[in-house]
C-alpha cells in the first residue's frame, strides 16, 4: 500500500490500489523511472529510494530471493506466487 498524498499510478503499490485482481495478472512490467531497472525498490513503491540495482531481495522491493525448496514464499513478486500457487 502507498501511503503518498498521491497516486502516481506507475509503482506496484500505487497500481494495486486503482486496478482489479485481473487488471494486476495482465500489467506489462514494472520499471523504476529512474533506473529502468524491476527490482529497484523504486519500482514497487514510489515514495522509495532508487538504488540503481536489479539485485534481487533489495529491501523495499517486491521481487525477494526465490525460496529454496520446502521454504516459504514470503515475497509477493510474481514469480514467487506462481511457484507456491504449483506446490
Amino acid at each position: 500500500m502507498c501511503f503518498a498524498a498521491e497516486n502516481c499510478g506507475q509503482c506496484h503499490d500505487c497500481l494495486d490500489e486503482i486496478q482489479s485482481p485481473l487488471e494486476r495478472m495482465c500489467r506489462v512490467m514494472i520499471l523504476c523511472p529512474n533506473c529502468g531497472n524491476k527490482r529497484c525498490p523504486m519500482a514497487t513503491n514510489h515514495m522509495h529510494g532508487c538504488t540503481n540495482s536489479n539485485e534481487p531481495g533489495q529491501d523495499g522491493s517486491i521481487y525477494g530471493v526465490l525460496p529454496k525448496p520446502g521454504q516459504e514464499c514470503r515475497s509477493h513478486d510474481p514469480l514467487s506466487l506462481l511457484l507456491k500457487a504449483r506446490l
